[in-house]
């Protein structure tokens, strides 16, 4: 297993090999498309592709860009260059495709950015709690994971359309792990990016002692949806691998600030961390790839 090139879709030149996707030298090209797992050139400088291991010299283009902290799958769907990078006539053919993709979504409907749509049920309709599915609104839940699964399907239907560059390539997906909730953004300089989870449950009036049970009611919830899409069967997208990742790595301390175990932040993994997952990751890959 090897280190790969890892750049960005700007960055492409064909002139020079290090840059060049079709280049003799490397033995696969894979494109990867996704939130900030994904992202070179940001803050944090490390990230999950950059941990991965790649049987024999291969080059990946990402197309995450620094900011994309909480980039959803409408925004993947959509994106001109994912497009563009797929396409016989500008694209290449991808030995693979890594996505990255969902967990942004779940934390945008949780976080209350959208009212109308959060996920999360008001104090004041609440009722009883027995359970962290209790404190969920459950139809906008299933809604929104129809969501993630259709904008899943329309990536593969993008990859095998009429104009692709690399129509049944293998799309590789990983399920989130577990966080818990703390008041640990991310910072770059003078800007400081979240949290995320903390301050939603903090407003949802969600109690202290239930919110690690609730952020992994959510995310295990996302990870069987994820897991739905690979399982044989009518549902089943083709050539579509689900890297079940959920449970690797050691949480962040409920109350913690900053850096605690695996997590750099509320929703970022250290290296340490990014290297654990990216273990089940690298697996799969030289499973896929010749």
């Amino acid at each position: 297993m090897a280190k790969s090139n890892i750049l960005r879709w700007m960055d492409i030149e064909l002139s020079r090999r290090e840059t060049n996707p079709d280049h003799s030298f490397y033995r696969h090209k894979v494109l990867a498309e996704g939130d900030s797992w994904f992202t070179i050139g940001g803050v944090p400088v490390w990230n999950l592709l950059y941990s991965l291991d790649f049987p024999g010299t291969s080059i990946v283009v990402t197309l995450a860009k620094p900011g994309d902290t909480l980039k959803s799958m409408a925004e993947i769907c959509n994106n001109s260059e994912l497009r563009f990078a797929m396409d016989k006539l500008h694209g290449y053919d991808w030995d693979a495709i890594l996505l990255s993709a969902g967990g942004n979504d779940l934390i945008d409907y949780a976080s209350g950015k959208t009212t109308e749509d959060s996920i999360l049920i008001p104090p004041e309709t609440r009722g009883a709690v027995n359970s962290a599915a209790d404190y969920v609104d459950q139809s906008k839940l299933a809604q929104l994971m129809e969501y993630i699964k259709d904008g899943y399907r329309r990536v593969v239907a993008l990859r095998d359309g009429p104009k692709s560059s690399c129509a049944g390539a293998p799309v590789i997906v990983h399920t989130y792990d577990l966080v818990t909730p703390t008041n640990s953004p991310a910072t770059i300089g003078p800007i400081v990016m979240g949290p995320w989870l903390f301050p939603a449950l903090q407003r949802a009036n969600i109690p202290t002692t239930d919110w690690i049970v609730l952020a992994d009611y959510l995310l295990s919830v996302l990870r069987d949806t994820l897991l739905e899409l690979a399982v044989p069967g009518a549902k089943q997208l083709a050539n579509f691998h689900v890297v079940d990742t959920q449970g690797t790595i050691t949480r962040a301390a409920l109350g913690s600030v900053g850096e605690s175990n695996d997590w750099l932040n509320e929703i970022h993994p250290t290296k340490d961390g990014y290297e654990k997952l990216a273990i089940k990751l690298s697996a799969k890959l030289g499973a896929l790839l010749p």
